[in-house]
């Protein structure tokens, strides 16, 4: 028993530093978001924006966030690598291996896939509103856009969602057939935010005051990336980590306590819990 509590000792204080550490991850994500937003704010009055401010603010914010969510997409597997290996998960040496298959999407509950969606049906809204609600030089542009994100919405929620959570076909294990499908995939997406980039390019163009501006909106444009950047990383890398360190603290640390209070009569009690516990039961 005196081993079993000494080696959840250890594991309950190795989860706190790591909690720690990811806590620090938080703040200093936080620092930098302020840091980031106040510039932002500093470099907006700085530019001419035209007699449509709002509109064209607004188109800046979805330039920002379509840069980010195109960078987060070609880079998500790349991400998902790091922070396994952060996490001490095991280790898959190629990028396509960690596309999902059927059966792992099948396992996730639907309610997830629709929260993951929110930021993007949020942004679908806000640029939907600003092409059939507010007229302006720009609505057609927007208009386009709006279609163009709830047509792709419908069909990868709807049809090819629902389709592949269905399937019960596994994915291709030949290794090149596998490394021709992902880089298919990254190519459609790419093919995908490029065409919102440049609408959303077009539509600036026509409701604002470009000449002799492009650095510096570019810069607008790059400074809200990165605060939407980071603001994902909290949410999706770091939270999560503090998350699940947290929880085992408290996992280990009741499992101590039980020790200590006499609430297993031998060190094979804590070792079925420990099983128990780990194996998801």
């Amino acid at each position: 028993m005196a081993e079993w509590e000494e080696v959840l000792r250890r594991r309950v204080q190795a989860h706190e530093e790591r909690k720690r550490e990811y806590v620090r991850w938080i703040a200093t994500g936080l620092t930098a978001t302020s840091v980031l937003v106040g510039i932002v704010i500093q470099s907006i009055g700085t530019v001419r924006l035209g007699s449509h401010f709002y509109v064209s603010l607004s188109i800046l914010f979805v330039g920002s966030y379509l840069t980010a969510q195109f960078v987060w997409e070609m880079a998500r597997e790349k991400i998902t690598q790091a922070v396994g290996q952060i996490a001490g998960a095991p280790r898959f040496a190629r990028p396509w291996d960690l596309v999902p298959t059927p059966a792992d999407v099948a396992k996730t509950p639907l309610l997830k896939h629709v929260w993951e969606l929110g930021s993007s049906l949020a942004i679908t809204v806000v640029v939907a509103l600003e092409a059939w609600v507010i007229q302006t030089p720009a609505s057609g542009v927007l208009s386009q856009l709006a279609e163009v994100r709830i047509a792709t919405l419908a069909l990868s929620g709807g049809l090819l969602f629902l389709g592949y959570r269905s399937s019960k076909k596994p994915l291709p294990t030949g290794g090149a057939r596998r490394v021709g499908l992902f880089f298919v995939g990254k190519a459609l997406v790419s093919a995908y935010y490029g065409l919102q980039l440049w609408l959303i390019g077009e539509a600036f163009l026509a409701v604002s005051i470009v000449v002799l501006q492009v650095p510096a909106l570019i810069l607008i444009v790059l400074e809200g990336a990165g605060i939407i950047s980071v603001g994902r990383v909290i949410w999706r890398v770091a939270w999560p980590l503090v998350s699940y360190n947290a929880n085992a603290m408290g996992i280990y640390s009741r499992i101590c306590d039980g020790i200590l209070s006499g609430q297993y009569p031998n060190p094979d009690a804590v070792s079925v819990e420990v099983k128990r516990i780990l194996g998801g039961k």
